[in-house]
C-alpha cells in the first residue's frame, strides 16, 4: 500500500538539495568574476617579468578587487558546506582554506614590491587587510574541517 506520508518527507530534503546547489552556483558567482581578473591580472605580471610596470597599468588594480571577490565566494561556500550534509564536507572547507591562503599569499607577492619598500603605512595597510581577509575567508573552513578531524580520530592502542 502507498504512504502518502513518505513521499512528503522526501520532497522537502530534496528541495534543500536544490536550494543548498542552486545556492553554491550562486556564490560562485563573485568568486569566478574575480577569478578571472586575477588570472588575467598574474597573467599581466608575468609577462611583464614579474612587475607591473608604467602608468598605465592598471592590472594591479584588478588583482586587488579580484582578492575579495574570491574570498567572498569562499566564505560564502565554507558556511554553505558547514550546513551540508555532505560526508566529504569537511576536506572540501579544507580545500577552501588551502585557496584562500594560496590566493592571498600570490596576490602578496604581486602587489608588496608595487607599494615600495620605503612607504611603510601602505605595506602595513596591505598586511592589515590580507590578515583580516585571511581571518574572513579561510579561517572559518579550517576551523570546519579541525572540528570534525578532531571528532574522528582513531582510538589509542
Amino acid at each position: 500500500m502507498y504512504d502518502n506520508n513518505a513521499g512528503n518527507q522526501q520532497q522537502p530534503n530534496q528541495a534543500m538539495v536544490a536550494l543548498r546547489i542552486l545556492l553554491a552556483l550562486i556564490f560562485l558567482l563573485p568568486g569566478l568574476c574575480g577569478g578571472f581578473f586575477y588570472l588575467a591580472s598574474l597573467a599581466d605580471w608575468v609577462s611583464r617579468g614579474f612587475s607591473y610596470s608604467g602608468h598605465e597599468n592598471y592590472s594591479g588594480a584588478f588583482l586587488i578587487v579580484a582578492v575579495p571577490s574570491i574570498w567572498l565566494s569562499i566564505l560564502l561556500l565554507g558556511i554553505l558546506l558547514r550546513f551540508a550534509a555532505w560526508k566529504a564536507a569537511p576536506q572540501a572547507s579544507l580545500v577552501l582554506s588551502i585557496i584562500a591562503v594560496s590566493v592571498t599569499a600570490v596576490a602578496g607577492l604581486a602587489l608588496l614590491p608595487e607599494l615600495g619598500i620605503g612607504n611603510v603605512g601602505d605595506v602595513l595597510m596591505f598586511l592589515l587587510f590580507s590578515l583580516a581577509g585571511l581571518g574572513l575567508a579561510a579561517v572559518p573552513p579550517f576551523l570546519h574541517w579541525q572540528a570534525n578531524r578532531s571528532s574522528h580520530q582513531p582510538p589509542e592502542l
